[in-house]
């Protein structure tokens, strides 16, 4: 599409105001709707892809304009339409993620949103399901020239209100939309076998238990940290490394076990987890911690071996604190 092309709907349209969240407005026929104002608190949104069992297909100019709450958008597959300015002045908008349904991308749709940005923010930006191709056909000035760094072969799944990234054909969860104190993640969503866990649950308040699926392989940066209320964790066999401050400031949590299959425990992972009193170790191993250089890599020769095996007291005493600025422990076996 040319720049600087207005995306606007030409057919008659009637004004319809039932829905608690959205006002929008419907083509003659009733069949399709326009989204033309937000109603809602929530700080995380998900436009509907079927409103009062009307399809949506569309976003209208400046519907969420000038919200500076939300934080996180996900808008489901079946919307064709963004027009200008949808998202203007969202000032607190990290997360966004849009379907590759959307083919009419309006002009300034994102304008002001400084937390979009890689130096803004703490969440994903822009992700979609949009292809390169796409996404350059989108008009040059969709995100008023700003370089908002935008992350395609992504998906959301409306069943389980999750935005993952694609990735060798396995699923990387990056942010939940969901609600639920009590969360099982699903072993696949669609037809992905879901292998990491990025930071989607980072600051979640309401997540009381987490139970991750045999699968997943790995657990990312501050995964989980500021989850203040939880205090179940269930991790799967399959599980090789925890990153750094997966769990820190996990204020309620008390005692986790770590099963066999981990070989990798990133500085900080239980950092400010000041109830945490039990880390059950599910090996027999010999636990050494290496030094990393500023690019992430081991520096062997300063390897320090921990007294083996260690105790869960050491343990969880060693791994809530950053005692090398950039440091993990890695676990090896000792004999046959």
């Amino acid at each position: 599409m040319p720049d600087n092309v207005a995306v606007n709907f030409a057919y008659n349209l009637t004004l319809i105001t039932t829905d608690e969240i959205f006002d929008y407005k419907l083509k003659q026929d009733k069949k399709e709707a326009i989204l033309t104002a937000y109603k809602g608190s929530g700080t995380t949104v998900i436009v509907p892809s079927v409103i009062d069992g009307n399809k949506v297909v569309g976003i209208g100019a400046e519907v969420f304009a000038g919200n500076t709450s939300i934080t996180a958008v996900a808008i489901c597959d079946g919307i064709t339409t963004i027009a200008d300015g949808a998202f203007a002045n969202c000032t607190s908008l990290e997360t966004v993620y849009i379907p590759s349904s959307v083919t009419d991308m309006g002009s300034k749709v994102f304008e002001n949103n400084p937390a979009l940005s890689d130096d803004g923010g703490t969440g994903i930006g822009i992700a979609t399901g949009a292809t390169n191709t796409q996404v350059n056909s989108w008009p040059l000035d969709w995100k008023n020239y700003r370089d908002y760094p935008v992350t395609t072969n992504a998906a959301f799944s409306e069943e389980h209100l999750m935005l993952y990234s694609i990735s060798s054909g396995a699923a990387g969860i990056a942010f939940y939309f969901g609600k639920e104190s009590n969360v099982t993640v699903p072993a696949a969503l669609d037809e992905y076998t879901v292998t990491q866990i990025g930071t989607a649950f980072t600051g979640n308040t309401n997540l009381v238990s987490i139970t991750l699926p045999e699968g997943v392989e790995i657990i990312g940066p501050l995964a989980f940290s500021g989850c203040a209320n939880l205090t179940t964790v269930v991790l799967p066999d399959t599980l090789e490394s925890i990153s750094w401050q997966a769990f820190s400031n996990c204020t309620s949590l008390k005692e986790i076990t770590l099963p066999d299959s981990v070989t990798i425990i990133g500085a900080g992972v239980f950092k400010g987890c000041i109830n945490l009193a039990s880390v059950k170790l599910a090996f027999k191993g010999q636990w050494i911690m290496y030094m990393q250089d500023e690019y992430g890599q081991p520096i062997q020769s300063t390897a320090k071996p921990i007294n083996s095996p260690v105790s869960a007291d050491v343990l969880a005493q060693w791994v809530t604190k950053d005692y090398v600025e950039y440091g993990f422990i890695s676990t090896s076996y000792l004999g046959s």
